[in-house]
């Protein structure tokens, strides 16, 4: 890692989307913040894909107790009733996408791999996609770091990191942090999809499938770095 790295923070995804992949791919280090509270009505256990009639949810249940919980201490459901149904949903809407087959395999092998909470789970899709998109991105979980800090400034404090790259809702920091924020933006790249049409928002995969290799190039094509 390089001195003074340029940070960015965020929970776990299940399978992210463009913007959340563009920002692990512009930072000197990634880190999943698991030991952050799960939050209902996110994306921490949910993808959204394409389908004909525009797009849909792949939802990952959960089992009981998780509210208030950091989200390495919540467990998905057992595996195998909402695995395969992602797999098949996934097989309906991209197989005739011209990398589907190419990537089908590893993206199978997470789906069905005993996770111990959705952190792992979420942490194994984001560490598929940089792999698969070729995005170089150095990721590590906040649970791994000196303390497993639980909130923004103790992730910082932990990595010796005084640079944070961030979307807007970060931006504003206090104490020794302060001033320490780089604005990330990120202009969504509008492409071919599986289907007519055009569905903004949808996991990376989306990408993946309909272009391959070439997706990291139109990944980064919309990325904009500021100075704080």
């Amino acid at each position: 890692m390089p001195p003074d790295p340029l940070a960015a923070v965020r929970p776990p995804e299940y399978w992210p989307g463009c913007a959340y992949m563009a920002l692990a791919a512009a930072a000197d280090v990634f880190v999943l913040a698991d030991t952050f509270r799960y939050s209902r009505q996110s994306r921490q256990n949910r993808a959204r894909i394409r389908t004909p009639q525009g797009w849909m949810w792949l939802s990952v249940p959960l089992e009981a107790p998780r509210q208030g919980r950091a989200q390495r201490e919540v467990r998905p459901c057992g595996a195998a009733p909402w695995a395969r149904t992602h797999a098949r949903a996934l097989q309906f809407n991209y197989g005739r996408t011209p990398y589907y087959e190419h990537y089908r395999e590893a993206v199978e092998a997470v789906l069905f791999a005993r996770h111990e909470s959705l952190a792992a789970l979420n942490a194994a899709t984001v560490a598929t996609l940089c792999a698969l998109g070729g995005l170089g991105a150095r990721v590590v979980a906040a649970s791994a770091l000196p303390g497993a800090p639980g909130d923004l400034p103790g992730v910082l404090s932990a990595l010796g990191a005084r640079r944070l790259l961030a979307p807007p809702p970060q931006l504003a920091l206090d104490g020794p942090h302060a001033g320490a924020a780089y604005p990330f933006a990120f202009a969504h790249p509008a492409y071919p999809q599986a289907f007519p049409g055009f569905e903004p928002g949808l996991s990376f995969l989306d990408l993946l499938f309909s272009y391959g290799p070439h997706a990291r190039d139109l990944l980064r094509a919309g990325v904009t770095v500021g100075r704080p």
